[in-house]
């Protein structure tokens, strides 16, 4: 008997495509010996390469408009051809997955919900109807209980999320002042009081610091400075590194600081402890760290959250959600986390 062949589907972002892993354990422990095909952007395969529990990496390029979608399609028709697919569960529910889904009209396709109502109101006028604080792996496994489980009959087990990389425990912390909008940005002076806090303790002497970025991100050039003061100490990494290396090379730390960013999921799913800044979003949205021991840090206000993924100007004079949490305090949780006290 040939084993049942799924296919799951997530393009992006690269946040959102590391907390779907953590659903990937359920479907094994669910259906047994199944074969997994997981469709994804190729720019962003980096965190499902070498997954023990993905058979099959189908990366597709990231092209707009209507020749993007039908080269998806005519991809996974391949694929279905090659191999029969008997589930498809699409973990995105956009504009290309629709397309996907009037393809396999005739077998078993599921679709996330995204609960859009409740982001929007939550954003809009600060009505919060999700029905409870979730972290991320636990928003997922509870869509997914909600969404596919009266059809695919599985428990309520709470998955993690997994990348597949050889950890070390070099003493070594990892900065990310990078994020994909400015208004998810903690003040990059904040960034450099805390690094030059690090630098300043003793406690710290045997520790390397490591400013990270892409290749665009060159705003963060100013901290560039502390590498050139401190060469043995501090490595000024901002657009050295592809999404691949980043994952090995953090794999190698102890804790990562960063904005709500992918690479805080990755750092995660590689058993690593954060401290993430989440200002303009919220933490119902499902994006919040997951390990014991790691934090999120904001200012309680108002206005909160103003955009479900941050984009947009800020409407305050200043962005208060990130510029009033400081840096003395998160230095300070960094040693509780590591147990440098």
């Amino acid at each position: 008997m040939s084993k049942k062949h799924f296919l799951v589907i997530r393009f992006s972002s690269i946040g959102d495509i590391v907390l779907t892993t953590a659903i990937l354990q359920s479907l094994k422990n669910r259906f047994g010996e199944i074969e997994i095909t997981y469709l994804t952007f190729d720019h962003l395969k980096a965190p499902l390469m070498g997954h023990p529990l993905i058979n099959s990496l189908l990366p597709v390029s990231k092209k707009g408009g209507f020749k993007g979608i039908l080269e998806i399609v005519k991809t996974v028709k391949r694929i279905h051809r090659e191999k029969p697919i008997d589930l498809a569960l699409d973990l995105h529910s956009n504009t290309r997955t629709f397309f996907l889904k009037l393809l396999f009209s005739k077998i078993f396709y599921l679709s996330l919900d995204k609960r859009k109502i409740e982001r929007f109101l939550l954003t809009q006028f600060k009505i919060n109807l999700y029905p409870f604080f979730q972290k991320g792996v636990e928003k997922i496994n509870e869509r997914v209980q909600r969404d596919f489980a009266p059809a695919l009959g599985w428990g309520s087990e709470a998955p993690k999320t997994h990348i597949e990389r050889e950890r070390t425990l070099d003493k070594k912390i990892f900065f990310m002042p990078a994020a994909a909008h400015p208004k998810k940005q903690w003040p990059l002076k904040s960034f450099e009081d805390l690094i030059q806090s690090f630098l300043t303790d003793l406690k710290y002497e045997d520790y390397q610091f490591v400013i990270l970025g892409g290749p665009n991100d060159n705003f963060c050039e100013p901290l560039k400075k502390l590498a050139t003061d401190r060469p043995k100490k501090v490595v000024y990494a901002q657009g050295k590194f592809t999404l691949d290396e980043v994952i090995s090379e953090v794999a190698t730390g102890q804790l990562l600081i960063g904005n709500d960013t992918g690479l805080c999921h990755i750092a995660e799913a590689l058993n690593i402890p954060v401290i993430m800044f989440m200002g303009p979003t919220s933490e119902y949205y499902g994006f919040s760290p997951i390990l014991e021991k790691s934090l999120l840090k904001y200012e309680p206000i108002k206005c909160r959250p103003c955009h479900h993924y941050g984009a947009g100007k800020c409407t305050q004079p200043e962005k208060f959600c990130l510029t009033k949490v400081d840096y003395k305090e998160v230095k300070d949780d960094a040693d509780r986390i590591l147990g440098v006290l």
